[in-house]
């Protein structure tokens, strides 16, 4: 009898569960299992700046920001390295979500986006418009869930010349026109052509200690609005522009630029990588791009791993150099002696050889004249015969391959060598 009263009880409670409200269930959940996080004041959406990158401590002007902000402004930074506008959308709504923020700031780099590596006004001009707007798509998200937004504007890249210079002083002007609080990150730390003066660099895509001090010192003007935004729950620090809300409206429903076009600059920026090993765990950033200035190689952009846990640097990396020439002469370069004591390893990056593998399949396929999909959730007893009679079209009769045995082509078959109702037809 105590049983089914338990099961009884349990039962009545997820019931009450899904009838509450969002906010009822946050603080029914928080009370049963404390595994529900309170909401935040603050929300901070970036990359590896954001999450203080090159900056000693990892102190960077986002920490720095938590910390004048006071300890009665909660602020929770979801900052992703390597996050352009897409990574960023989907972080954001998984926080929206999960901290109900008050305020949200956007921080995020064009250079991620792959203005670096464009070459012609046109294909900087275009990037830039993916760029604002991605930016556009996660104000509006933000802004759809009730909270305040603060847009950290572009800034500079050791890799940027006069063409993205150009583009990310559109994108600044444009982004001060939306009628949102920004912290002008580009003005402070511009050299006058879009890059990093030296003494403010770590590498090309990273502000040293002194560079994130001054990017702090950009988000001084904004620290009222946004404690005021924190404390009363303000849905917006300024309701969106007239000239916003048309922009959004006139937006084109199709990317700026097409996902063929995305996934090869992914591609071509995979080829440019190397992954480095067999460095110091002092190593920073600033020695490895002149490591490899020595031998007259340009790194765009560095990525040092470090342990999830102590934070603390793992001794290997990645590499992005500026061309593909001298991506190659640099695994030439493995075993040279960094730091004049330390025999440095160089390979091709793992995204290369993923390419690789992904593209010779579709080749093979290609040149024989067939398209092959993948199907799933078959039952385990569905035959060849079956498949075919499914997918008849009336023109042509699909072939189905399997490897072995020349019937259908199953993937994660059992011990018992039964099927698990997934294959290729094609």
């Amino acid at each position: 009898a105590l049983r089914h009263l338990g099961r009884f009880a349990f039962l009545s409670m997820g019931a009450a569960c899904i009838a509450c409200s969002r906010y009822g269930q946050r603080a029914l959940l928080s009370r049963l299992c404390c595994s529900w996080p309170e909401p935040c004041n603050v929300l901070i959406i970036g990359s590896s700046v954001a999450c203080g990158w090159s900056a000693g401590g990892r102190q960077g002007w986002a920490q720095m920001l938590d910390e004048a902000l006071g300890p009665q402004t909660k602020v929770v930074n979801e900052a992703i390295p390597g996050s352009d506008t897409r990574i960023a959308a989907t972080a954001l709504a998984a926080a929206l979500l999960r901290w109900e923020p008050k305020a949200v700031v956007i921080a995020l780099s064009a250079g991620n986006e792959g203005l670096p590596v464009t070459t012609g006004e046109a294909a900087a001009e275009a990037c830039a418009d993916a760029f604002l707007g991605g930016l556009e798509a996660l104000v509006a998200a933000a802004e759809r869930a009730g909270a305040a937004v603060v847009l950290g504007s572009v800034y500079p890249h050791g890799a940027y010349k006069a063409v993205h210079y150009g583009a990310i002083t559109r994108v600044a002007e444009t982004m001060r026109g939306w009628g949102r609080p920004v912290f002008d990150f580009l003005t402070p730390l511009d050299d006058g052509a879009g890059r990093w003066p030296e003494a403010l660099q770590a590498d090309p895509a990273h502000p040293n200690s002194e560079g994130h001090r001054r990017m702090f010192e950009a988000t001084r003007p904004h620290w009222e609005a946004l404690r005021r935004a924190a404390a009363k729950g303000e849905p917006n620090l300024k309701r969106p522009s007239k000239e916003f809300i048309a922009r959004r409206r006139a937006a084109p429903t199709e990317p700026q630029i097409s996902a063929e076009e995305r996934a090869q600059k992914e591609k071509e920026k995979a080829y440019r990588t190397a992954y480095v090993w067999s460095l110091p765990r002092t190593t920073t950033s600033e020695e490895l791009v002149e490591f490899f200035k020595t031998f007259e190689l340009n790194v765009v952009n560095t990525t040092l791993i470090c342990d999830r846990n102590s934070g603390k640097f793992t001794g290997i990396g990645y590499a992005e150099f500026e061309t593909q020439e001298m991506h190659d002469k640099a695994i030439s370069v493995s075993g040279q002696l960094f730091r004049g004591r330390f025999p440095i390893r160089l390979k091709p990056s793992e995204a290369e050889k993923n390419f690789a593998a992904d593209t010779k399949p579709a080749e093979v396929a290609a040149a024989a004249g067939v398209a092959q999909v993948y199907v799933s959730q078959m039952h385990e007893k569905m035959s060849e015969d079956d498949l075919k009679e499914l997918f008849q079209s009336g023109t042509r009769s699909p072939h189905i391959s399997h490897p072995h045995q020349g019937g259908i082509q199953t993937r994660g078959n059992d011990r018992a060598g039964q099927r698990r109702g997934s294959g290729g037809v094609a």
